[in-house]
């Protein structure tokens, strides 16, 4: 399963930079978390393939808190897409 989740946050994290409406045409805030997502990825691949638990433990956990609080906080408010379809 975790080869699964990386590989799908990697091809998330690559496609999201397709995504430039929003902006007129150029990245946005948004697109910064992309870039981390590029780095921090293959690092938690590193650390579990090299049996350094703690790292690999925190890196996932810090990952888990920032895809569901930090993207969720900028994905959510009721000017937004989403926010508009859930929130009416």
């Amino acid at each position: 399963m975790g080869r699964v989740w990386a590989a799908s946050l990697l091809l998330t994290a690559i496609l999201s930079f397709a995504i430039r409406g929003v902006n007129h045409g150029r990245f946005s805030f948004i697109h910064l978390l992309s870039l981390w997502m590029l780095y921090l990825v293959p690092k938690i691949v590193w650390s579990a393939r090299t049996h350094n638990i703690r790292v690999h433990r925190s890196s996932v956990r810090g990952t888990v808190f920032g895809a569901l609080l930090i993207a969720g906080f900028f994905t959510f408010p009721f000017n937004r897409m989403l926010g508009g379809w859930l929130f009416g």
